[in-house]
């Protein structure tokens, strides 16, 4: 079974059309590893949409669109599954901080 080719579209706001497909498309990652595509509607007017993994992907893939991120294998992310902390350095003063009773 060949999968079916994949149209991007996009709500345009300069003319207040929704579903107009895009042209040129460029799909990036967001900071939030969202996937953002960013094209036009082949008039010149520019067009944005956030599309879900699987679709950018195969977008990709497919050839509708180009990967605009580089991957950052070996990069450690900070993120809630694993933080990053490191020590204060041995210099610092914990008893300089100023605390909630010496603002009276």
């Amino acid at each position: 079974m060949s999968e079916e080719k994949i149209v991007l579209t996009a709500y345009n706001v300069r003319t207040k059309e929704k579903g107009v497909e895009m042209h040129d498309v460029v799909i990036s990652k967001t900071s939030k590893n969202a996937f953002m595509a960013k094209g036009n509607d082949g008039k010149g007017n520019p067009l944005v949409t956030l599309i879900g993994r699987d679709k950018a992907l195969s977008a990709i893939a497919q050839g509708v669109a180009i990967k605009g991120w580089e991957d950052d294998e070996g990069e450690v992310k900070a993120g809630p599954d694993n933080i990053v902390s490191q020590p204060a350095p041995e210099d610092f003063d914990m008893d300089a901080l100023p605390t909630d009773h010496d603002q009276e």
